[in-house]
């Protein structure tokens, strides 16, 4: 279902350790989702997003 996708997660460390955590208790090879470059998370592109005031808005 994932592979050859970018997983976005809001905070992709800690989700990218709860799944490989989950996926080894389960006995099964995490294979392509270990890769840092597989998940992208969206809570750092939000901070890097430039700030609106309330006049912006």
């Amino acid at each position: 279902m994932t592979r050859d996708r970018v997983i976005c997660a809001y905070n992709s460390s800690f989700d990218r350790n709860i799944v490989l955590g989950d996926t080894r208790r389960a006995g099964k090879q995490p294979m392509h989702l270990e890769p840092w470059d597989n998940w992208y998370c969206l809570m750092d592109s939000c901070t890097a997003l430039p700030k609106l005031s309330r006049s912006d808005k």
